[in-house]
């Protein structure tokens, strides 16, 4: 008898040691998808572009405030040619798009940069890998038509691409969509991400962590360590790249070992829109960085395209 109850004791010891240690890996997973303080960071005003803009707020469909700017060179307050609704990528914020801001408020038209959730002002503490945010895209789409906008196009980059593309998908009212080193699937990103890890141990971690396999798996854990369930495999786009009405510019830097051209042209090859094309960038993941005056001639002869296109479809205005 006594052994019967030493081995249940032993037993019993290993069950609980295994549940701790199962909590702690669900805690570790749920801190891991937190966004970080620095993502809230504004690193740039919008007067040191010479913009002059307005701080405005709106509720995400998932009753999330969004903070953004509405920036306009129209003192007189009629609309401008167009607006063009700037989606930053991960860990950064509506700051990192003031430079894009500054050449499209410069050719005419308004901008609506935004905060994603867990970055800059606005709320939420866990992203996700693009398919989240759609909540914050529908809502900033919403907002601007309220503004007088007749047409909105979404411009986002990296994750922000993602994001556009799936709102796209999901059937907001716009025009066009600029995707600017969308990735395919969080799981090609990653691996890019992966191959630069000098650490062996790094690129291992990171592979257990983010594989597709457990991708269920890791989305659960996160959720019973307290945080958010995120589930990755929801954030791939070649399922949802068909359901796109609109053109797309595919905009990609022939050097971005996170986005691969050739994952671009992919996409691109899916998209049954007339209009839809790729840029082709001497550019790394930071296309506008490192190629600006081809980025600006890309997306602005875009813009005038999708805008006349829908200009004359639309019919003269009332």
């Amino acid at each position: 008898m006594m052994q019967k109850r030493s081995f249940v004791r032993w037993l019993l010891g290993i069950a609980t040691t295994l549940a701790l240690g199962f909590l702690l890996a669900c805690r570790a997973a749920a801190h891991l998808a937190l966004g970080r303080p620095e993502w809230r960071v504004l690193e740039g005003a919008p007067e040191e572009y010479g913009l002059a803009a307005d701080l405005v707020g709106f509720r995400s469909r998932d009753d999330l405030n969004v903070a953004a700017w509405w920036l306009t060179n129209d003192a007189s307050g009629e609309p401008g040619r167009a607006t063009v609704i700037l989606i930053h990528g991960l860990g950064g914020n509506r700051s990192s798009m003031l430079p894009i801001a500054a050449f499209l408020v410069d050719s005419g038209y308004d901008v609506l940069a935004i905060d994603l959730r867990a970055h800059g002002e606005s709320q939420g503490n866990y992203p996700s890998p693009g398919y989240l945010e759609v909540a914050e895209i529908t809502a900033a789409v919403e907002y601007a038509h309220r503004r007088g906008s007749r047409s909105i196009v979404l411009l986002g980059h990296s994750v922000g691409g993602v994001a556009a593309l799936h709102a796209a998908a999901s059937g907001v009212d716009i025009v066009a969509v600029i995707a600017d080193s969308a990735f395919v699937s969080f799981f090609d990103m990653i691996d890019g991400v992966r191959a630069r890890q000098v650490s062996p141990w790094m690129r291992v971690g990171l592979g257990l962590v983010t594989s597709r396999s457990l991708a269920g798996l890791t989305a659960f854990m996160t959720r019973v360590g307290g945080g958010q369930r995120i589930d990755a495999r929801r954030a791939d786009l070649m399922p949802v790249l068909p359901h796109i009405r609109w053109p797309v510019l595919f905009v990609t830097g022939d050097r971005d070992d996170i986005a691969l051209t050739a994952n671009t042209r992919r996409m691109a090859a899916v998209m049954a829109v007339p209009g839809t094309r790729v840029a082709e960038l001497h550019a790394g993941h930071q296309t506008y960085a490192d190629a600006p005056r081809e980025y600006e001639r890309a997306v602005l002869g875009f813009l005038d395209e999708v805008i006349a296109t829908s200009s004359s479809a639309r019919g003269p205005a009332a």
